[in-house]
This record gives C-alpha cells, structure tokens and sequence, in this order.
C-alpha cells in the first residue's frame, strides 16, 4: 500500500475532545488511542506516570484485571493497554485498545463499539470512590513504578542519553523524565491521586487517534461513545527551542560497566514548524543516521573506536544527541573525531553518497510508519501538537527538496551544550 491511500481527517466533539481519525484499508484491526495531555511538572510529574498504572488494574465496570482481561478476551482477543509518553515537554497519558476490524467478522459482532465502550469505562469511570482510587491498588502501583524508575540504570544506552537530557535540560522541564521521581512516591496518597486524575481529564486536552479501515460513521458512533468532557483550559507553554549556548558542560561518572558510554547532547535551535526543519533532519542522517553516515563511517569502521555511533533528533524541543559506545581510554579521541565531522557539515563536506543516501535512508523510514498502526499513531500525535496536518508524501518532498547550503546554514545553528561520559569503575 502507499501513503496516497492514507486519508486523515480532524474532528471536535461537543465535549471538547479532538478525534483524529486515519483511514487505511492496510490494518484488519481498528486501534483506539486517546491521549490526556500535560506539562510536564515536578509538582504532578510522578502522579501522572502512576495515574495509568492505577487505572488499568480496573474500573467500576469491570473493578479487576481479570474482569478486564475476560472482556477483551471476549472481544476476539482484542488489547488493551495505557502509559505515559514524554514529547518536547509534554507528559501525556496513552490508552488504547486494539480490536478485530468488523468488517473482518462474519458473526456481524459490533468489536468497535465494544470496544470504545470498555476504552470510556476504564478512563470516564474509574474505580474511586469516596474521593479516592482504592487503596491496595495505589500501594502496589507505588511500588511497581518504583522498581521501574530504579531499572532505568540497566539499559546503559539508554541511560546514559536521559541523563545526559537531565544534566543539559536541569532547569527546563525536558529534564523530568516520563516516570517521574522516586522521592515523590511515598507521599502519593489514593485521594490525592483521584484529584490529580479529575483536573487532568477536566482540563486538559485530550486526543482521540483511531487508525484502521473506517469511515465518518464510524467516528461518529465513536463520539457518541466516548462520555469524556474537558475544558481544554490547561494551556501548555510552547517549547523554548532557542538557547545561546556559552559553555559547554562535560560530566563523568562511573558505574560498574565494561564499555564505555558516551553522550553529546546538542541544541538545534530548529523548531519543528522551522522550515529548517528537514534539513535539520537530513543534517541528522548525514551525521549520524546509519552505515552512510559520518559517525559509522569515521568512528566506527575507520578509527574502530566505537561499538556503535548515532546522532538522533528531538524535533519537538530541538534538540539532537549524539551517542556511541566506547572505550574508556578512547574517550579523548572519540570526542575530537565526533566534534570533527559536526565541523565537515559546517565546511560543506557532504559526498553525493551521503547526501543521497541520507535522504534515501530518510524516505524510507517515514514509508515504514504506515507499516505499523501503533506508528501512525505516534506520527499523527505528533501533527496534532504541532498544530499541522501534513500527509507522508507532503513531507518525503520537502526531504527531498532539501540542498546542501540548506544543510550548512543548519550546521552553523547546532550548538554543542553538553557532554557525559559513562565510564567503567577504576578497579585498581
């Protein structure tokens, strides 16, 4: 299938809800998103990253994850499932249901509004009474968040890209992380929760993305489902994409690892809507986007000094990190190889086969997106805080529209802010 057969459209319920829907005879399911936005705050950073794992132990409807479990089971194996995501600095609640496509049933079995119905309970009627979210499920929850925010430190890659965002971004919102803080676990109590959960659903805005084969009727049906109301009154800051960097600030610190992890964390100065934007993309692939780039090329395969050597984008604040994994002794080195392509991008050095494979690479990645529906929810979650409506084909030509001069007055906006350095324990 090609991106000409996706068809997305925009509608706001009288309660307030936008509803995003993408049409696609690709999926033979029908995928149900609806996503509560918030700025992130250290004040309601970690209730919010709770507020989902509460919920999904179970609503007035259905008070247990069992209940939940029976009824989606019943529901042709549909899935559920809800989170946080952070975009920019936006912590967003997700929830979602995926179910069989009726247009797939034999039986004439209504899926879609069924499940529409279940996504309202779990979200409209939550298990509070009283004021208040029951109590052993808070408890728990508490201390499942709390094993999840001590395991970031395992996946040392990953690690160390959010900590090198929380020492670059330490007075920005940007450098709260999704899950929030465990200092602030203990002090969550099932009333204060439920009124955390009441003022985000009130005030907030709140997306409904559905991605299969659908029609209008369809989201229609959908509107009349949903018994969701929001005032849509907690406005959230536009990003700060620009900062005059000064300083560069250089951490080290030093875990019981084997390999090494360096982090450089960039300011694009590039917003998303900036019509730099592209090009701060292909700037992205050139530099650190696959086996044509740069950093494989020059780090990886000629110097050998790297496991693995990426540069990727943060489009939604701007900012780019740069990331491979080392050697200890070769850190020195590393850093000045690194810092010596960003300076090939300023000076124009760009091989036709960067150039071209970058784009090719580029092109290829956003045809991918309609490959999952989960993906093309992510795209679309994105338009919508943006405030744009491009299609996937819109901007594969503004890609391939971008020239080399555009490329170098990119390079010449990207500021070094940050480095961090993960490094092996001194064993001697």
């Amino acid at each position: 299938m090609t991106e000409n057969k996706i068809k997305s459209g925009k509608h706001k319920t009288g309660s307030g809800v936008n509803i995003i829907s993408v049409y696609t005879d690709k999926f033979k399911t029908t995928s149900i998103n609806l996503f509560i936005h918030n700025q992130l705050d250290r004040t309601t950073v970690t209730q919010n990253a709770l507020l989902p794992m509460v919920l999904r132990r179970g609503s007035k409807d259905y008070p247990t994850m069992q209940e939940i479990s029976r009824k989606l089971e019943s529901l042709y194996g549909s899935t559920f499932n809800c989170g946080v995501v952070k975009k920019g600095e936006r912590q967003i609640l997700h929830f979602y249901i995926d179910g069989v496509n009726d247009r797939f049933l034999e039986s004439g079995d209504n899926v879609f509004d069924s499940c529409a119905l279940m996504l309202n309970s779990i979200v409209s009627n939550p298990l509070i009474n009283d004021g208040r979210f029951r109590e052993e499920y808070v408890m728990q929850e508490k201390q499942n968040l709390g094993k999840m925010i001590r395991s970031r430190i395992n996946d040392k890659t990953q690690y160390a890209v959010e900590r090198c965002y929380e020492l670059m971004c330490k007075d920005e919102r940007y450098g709260l992380h999704e899950w929030g803080c465990i200092d602030d676990l203990d002090g969550i109590s099932p009333a204060a929760l439920a009124g955390r959960y009441s003022d985000a659903v009130s005030n907030s805005k709140i997306d409904v993305v559905i991605v299969g084969n659908i029609d209008d009727s369809w989201i229609s049906r959908l509107e009349n489902l949903l018994d969701i109301k929001t005032t849509n009154n907690n406005n959230i800051a536009p990003e700060d994409t620009v900062k005059d960097v000064r300083e560069v600030n250089a951490f080290v610190e030093e875990m019981d690892v084997t390999q090494g992890k360096l982090s450089m964390g960039f300011r694009t100065n590039v917003a998303a809507d900036d019509p730099d934007y592209y090009a701060s993309l292909v700037y992205s692939s050139i530099l650190g986007g696959g086996a044509h780039s740069k950093l494989h090329q020059n780090v990886r395969e000629k110097a050998s000094l790297a496991y693995y050597a990426f540069a990727r984008l943060e489009k939604i604040k701007g900012l780019m990190m740069v990331g491979s994994g080392i050697e200890a002794a070769n850190y020195e080195k590393t850093r000045e190889i690194i810092l010596r392509q960003v300076e090939e991008l300023k000076e124009g050095n760009i091989s036709d086969f960067e150039f071209d494979s970058s784009k090719k690479v580029l092109e290829n990645s956003i045809r991918a997106i309609t490959d999952e529906p989960l993906q093309m929810v992510d795209f679309f979650l994105v338009q919508s805080i943006m405030d744009k409506n491009y299609d996937f084909q819109t901007i594969i030509n503004r890609i391939k529209d971008v020239k080399r001069e555009d490329i170098v007055r990119v390079a010449h906006k990207i500021k070094l802010d940050t480095v961090y350095f993960l490094k092996p324990k001194n064993r001697s």
